[in-house]
This record gives C-alpha cells, structure tokens and sequence, in this order.
C-alpha cells in the first residue's frame, strides 16, 4: 500500500466526518442542547461580553434586534463561567446587519463589544467570497 493511501485511510478512520453518537460530552462539560445552535452563514461574533453577565442578560440585549434563531455562549469546561463571547443567527437576515451596525463598539461597564460577521478564520465575508470565486 502506497504512504499516502494509508495516510487516507488513517485520516478517514481517525476523523470521522460524523461524531460518534455513543460519545458521552457531559463527560467533557458540554451539553447537546448548546452545541451548534448558532450554525448558518449569517452568524454574528459576539465578543467583549462583561463576564458577569448572564446568558438570559445577553439573548435579551441581542433579542432587542429580533428574534434569534440561535444562541451559543461560550464558557469555560472547568467553571461553566462566560469566556466573553458568543455566536448568534437571526431569524431575519436584515436584524444581522442593523445588530452588528448598532452593537459594535459599544461600551459596556469595562469592556467594549466586538461584534461582527463571523468567520471561519477571522476574514472578512467579502474577502472569503473572492477567494472562493478566484478558486
């Protein structure tokens, strides 16, 4: 068998596009329920958060563009405390633009919101579009 093809075959057994449905994530902190609600590609980067501030606190503030059709706060595994950032989808498309123009760069107690498209890599939307077209 050729190095590559067993790399292939290594890769594919080790790293299974599916997760194992068997896998125990209250083992590891995570819950099913809050993994990958904010999926779609008009999620919105939600960084800066104060920590003390609850989730209930935070769909409220986002809430008040429109309805969310996701919410993912991030959090510590160990503490289950906010890390200060989290991923929303709107349910209107429209509401993502006006929560991004309006939120971004607000100040927060001691912190200052970054909010924004989100991103595979940190790219921005219009520069990930060019490089799929010159693709």
């Amino acid at each position: 068998m050729e190095p590559w093809t067993w790399c292939w075959w290594w890769l594919s057994w080790w790293c299974p596009s599916q997760p194992n449905p068997n896998l125990n994530l209250a083992a590891v902190g995570l819950t099913p329920s809050g993994i990958g609600e904010a999926e779609g590609p008009d999620r919105i980067f939600v960084g800066g958060l104060p920590y003390y501030f609850t989730e209930v606190q935070i769909r409220e503030l986002l809430e008040s563009f429109g309805t969310l059709r996701g919410f993912d706060l991030v959090k510590d595994r160990d503490t289950g405390n906010s890390k200060g950032y989290g991923l929303c989808v709107y349910e209107d498309q429209a509401a993502t633009d006006v929560a991004c123009a309006a939120l971004n760069g607000l100040k927060m107690a001691d912190k200052t919101l970054t909010v924004r498209h989100a991103t595979i890599s940190g790219q921005m939307k219009s520069e990930q579009e060019t490089i799929m077209v010159q693709a």
